[in-house]
């Protein structure tokens, strides 16, 4: 089975629709949110992806042909929670709800967030500590790193960016605007 296909599948269709949905939707106070939504996405599919072709993981698989499930576990929640915001934002600039409420959901995404991203690196740690067969398919294990280090960068970017963004008075603005 070539690599193309066997990164497509129908609950990575689901989440990836589901997780472009909000994003889509995404006023620009929650755009830093968004990026640390979308790294967060493509860390978990990459490792997603990497689980079902290595043998690292292969005590977690409940049976064949199901996914490892680390795309759906890692981006479920912080995707509602960012959609959670995203009504709450809107409420807030109707005056139908207080800062407070708005920056307390804020801390939530963000812990919730930083948790499942630290389920990913751990993850990650276990798949690359993990002893490899003597004759390894096309995987170069440099480029895994490259692309873990990547991912850990840019989350990391995008949430100091995020809490930098917020103004005196406490109140989101886009990142966009902070930046430049």
């Amino acid at each position: 089975m070539n690599l193309s296909s066997s990164m497509v599948n129908g609950e990575r269709g689901v989440v990836a629709l589901f997780v472009s949905c909000v994003l889509f939707s995404l006023p620009s106070s929650l755009l830093c949110h968004g990026l640390n939504l979308a790294v967060l996405s493509f860390f978990a599919l990459f490792l997603d992806i990497r689980a079902e072709n290595s043998a690292s993981l292969s005590h977690f698989k409940t049976r064949p042909g199901a996914s490892s499930g680390i795309l759906l576990g890692a981006v479920a929640l912080p995707t509602v929670m960012i959609s959670k915001l995203i009504q709450l934002t809107r409420a807030y600039s109707l005056h139908q709800i207080e800062l407070q409420e708005l920056e307390h959901m804020t801390m939530q995404y963000w812990a919730t967030s930083a948790s499942c991203f630290g389920v990913l690196i751990y993850l990650c740690m276990v798949m690359q500590r993990a002893p490899k067969p003597m004759h390894p398919p096309q995987s170069n294990s440099a480029s895994v790193a490259t692309w873990s280090l990547i991912c850990i960068v840019l989350y990391a970017v995008t949430c100091c960016v995020s809490l930098a963004t917020i103004s005196q008075t406490g109140k989101p603005q886009s990142c966009v605007f902070t930046l430049f």
